[in-house]
C-alpha cells in the first residue's frame, strides 16, 4: 500500500471530519455522546480513506 498516499488522504479526510464535527456535533449538550459521535466520525473517515487508496492502487495495477 502506498503509505504516503494513505497518510495524505487520511489527513484530509480527518480535516473534513473535524469540520463536520464542529458544525454538527459540538453543542449537543452531552459530552459522552459528543465524544462517541466524534470517535465514530473520525474512524469512519480514516477507514474510508484507506478503502479509497486500496481502490486507487488496484485500479492503477489493472486489477479493477
Amino acid at each position: 500500500m502506498d503509505t504516503e498516499k494513505l497518510e495524505l488522504i487520511q489527513s484530509r479526510a480527518i480535516e473534513i471530519a473535524n469540520e463536520q464535527i464542529e458544525k454538527y456535533v459540538r453543542g449537543l449538550g452531552d459530552d459522552k455522546i459528543e465524544k462517541l459521535v466524534e470517535t465514530i466520525i473520525i474512524i469512519n473517515a480514516a477507514v474510508t480513506a484507506r478503502l479509497l487508496v486500496e481502490y486507487d492502487n488496484n485500479k492503477e495495477a489493472g486489477n479493477i
